[in-house]
């Protein structure tokens, strides 16, 4: 758990080592999944702060394990088929782990009562952890 809570707190400073680690670590597949589904569940807890009702856990639960293995083939598409260098080295796996741990700022979203800000703020943040180059 100490490895999994460093990788959360790593990913979310934008720590390059720490995603070079979880790129490199086959095992860390549902480490990856954890953060994905806490990510989704703070999201679900918070969008309640926006009206939504109790059901949308399971909703968001869904949509982020179907988004997340989506958003990895489209990056591994666009990243190792239509766009590669004689540097690109990838495979799905290791788009499945840094991508899922792209979502940890996510978790913040679990506060009803600030929902609209912490939304937007841990989108850009999300985003730069995926367009930073890190991810």
């Amino acid at each position: 758990m100490n490895t999994f809570l460093r990788r959360i707190n790593g990913a979310m400073a934008l720590n390059a080592q720490v995603y070079e680690e979880v790129e490199a670590d086959g095992a860390a597949n549902l480490q990856a999944m954890g953060v994905v589904l806490l990510a989704a569940a703070a999201a679900a807890v918070g969008v309640r702060g926006l009206g939504a009702s109790a059901t949308a856990l399971p909703t968001f639960l869904v949509l982020a394990i179907l988004a997340w293995p989506a958003w990895a083939m489209l990056t591994f598409q666009i990243g190792a088929r239509l766009l590669p260098t004689r540097e690109t080295n990838s495979n799905v796996g290791e788009l499945l782990r840094t991508l899922g741990f792209a979502a940890a700022p996510g978790i913040f979203r679990a506060v009803p009562a600030l929902a609209r800000p912490v939304f937007a703020l841990t989108t850009v943040w999300c985003l730069l952890n995926i367009g930073s180059g890190v991810a």
